[in-house]
């Protein structure tokens, strides 16, 4: 799987070598396409991955129903992201308004003495 590829895109290329292969005369039963198909997910993945490994019974489920999890996963993820790049926008603003804020203060003193500095002239 790519950095950016999506479970579709992923599955469909997945699809398209096992039909190459049938052609050739290779068979594989549902647990080796699951199996492969969760070995080839991103490291960002593993935990899913182990999740599903320890509660479903990888035997007896269906390679629709995986796609189905391995989505709704994908979904969470890019929720997760768009988060983090918000947090980090505002994150950035804050800091930009930070220096303006401090840069104006610092002008303004340098301006106008303070009344303990004039009382000295």
């Amino acid at each position: 799987m790519g950095e950016n590829e999506s479970i579709q895109t992923m599955f469909g290329r997945f699809q398209t070598i096992i039909n190459e292969l049938s052609f050739l005369g290779r068979t594989y039963d549902n647990f080796d396409h699951i199996d492969k198909l969760l070995c080839s997910l991103l490291r960002k993945w593993r935990p899913q991955v182990t999740a599903l490994r320890a509660s479903k019974n990888l035997e007896n489920l269906s390679l629709k129903e995986l796609i189905r999890l391995l989505k709704v996963h994908e979904l969470e993820l890019q929720q997760d992201d768009a988060g983090r790049k918000q947090k980090s926008i505002a994150l950035s603003v804050k800091k930009r308004l930070m220096k303006v804020v401090v840069k104006k203060h610092v002008t303004q003193t340098m301006r106008y003495p303070s009344y303990q500095e004039r009382s000295a002239l």
